[in-house]
């Protein structure tokens, strides 16, 4: 049983931190028109990106955490 909620959480954490990885690269956009450039930068977007790839750190690490532990 244990095992399977390791392989559940690990795939969460691949998920979100794929969305968050996503997200944050979405969060910002510029126009480059010879010497001037121009950028946008949505905060919003760059904390729920930065909480998404958070998450999936501490999915990753019980998942590999409940894997590695050995039963007794």
């Amino acid at each position: 049983m244990k095992k399977i909620i390791a392989l559940i959480l690990i795939l969460a954490a691949l998920v979100a931190g794929y969305i968050g990885i996503d997200k944050l690269d979405s969060s910002e956009s510029g126009l480059k028109i010879g010497d001037l450039e121009l950028k946008a930068e949505d905060t919003s977007s760059k904390k729920t990106a930065y909480m998404y790839i958070g998450g999936a750190l501490i999915c990753l690490v019980a998942g590999v955490t409940l894997v590695s532990r050995k039963d007794k």
